[in-house]
């Protein structure tokens, strides 16, 4: 059947864990430094620690909203990001959509 992806509109972020950002999603262009120093964060605070050509795959094109970022990294791991723990997509979403906020402010 393949991998089931959250959507901008299938994913709520308050229905996973409190969030004051409900639903929200963000576009942005991150760099290839901004990508590896996201990437290095959600290891470091989440444990999410992809392999080193996820990183570079991810930094080479790095996916243009919050919810696809989140969507890649969770695949990445090797998560199926619509049916894994509820709280794991919210988790990584919140620092995902704290990067890509900055970038947005940034353009």
């Amino acid at each position: 059947m393949g991998v089931r992806f959250l959507s901008p509109l299938n994913f709520n972020v308050g229905r996973h864990m409190r969030s004051n950002r409900p639903g929200v999603n963000v576009v942005a262009t991150l760099t290839s430094r901004e990508v590896q120093s996201l990437l290095s964060h959600l290891c470091v605070r989440l444990g999410f620690c992809l392999p080193p050509s996820e990183v570079t795959r991810l930094a080479k094109s790095p996916p243009g909203d919050a919810v696809s970022f989140t969507n890649a990294v969770l695949v990445a791991e090797g998560l199926e990001p619509i049916t894994c723990d509820r709280q794991l997509p919210a988790q990584v979403y919140e620092v995902v959509y704290t990067a890509f906020q900055s970038a947005a402010v940034r353009e």
